[in-house]
């Protein structure tokens, strides 16, 4: 996932935490991002995972399907909403450098 996109990935979910969503929803959120962001450093299969899987548009879908089951909105847990949103942030910061360090390492920078 390129750092724009972990970015856009990131706001999503700080979104759906703010409109409460449910928990188990917004941690798999995070996991998507989070797969999306390792293994799109991985060069080729990141590749392929970027067009077969989606992460930010499996969000919004989920998004979309809490929206439709939920007709009320709620306000999500201020602190839980910090904590998901600067765990979305390190990973992707933290993928971002882990790409930096092996495009060094490739080319021995």
């Amino acid at each position: 996932m390129l750092w724009g996109g972990g970015a856009v990935g990131a706001y999503i979910i700080y979104q759906a935490a703010q409109m409460g969503m449910p928990k188990d929803v917004v941690w798999q959120m995070v996991i998507n991002i989070l797969l999306d962001s390792l293994v799109g450093i991985v060069p080729g299969i990141g590749d392929l995972l970027d067009f077969t899987w989606k992460a930010n548009t499996r969000n919004m879908a989920l998004v979309d399907q809490h929206l439709v089951v939920s007709s009320t909105p709620k306000k999500g847990n201020p602190l839980f909403v910090l904590g998901i949103t600067l765990l979305t942030v390190l990973i992707v910061l933290g993928c971002a450098f882990l790409t930096l360090l092996l495009i060094k390492t490739i080319f021995q920078l």
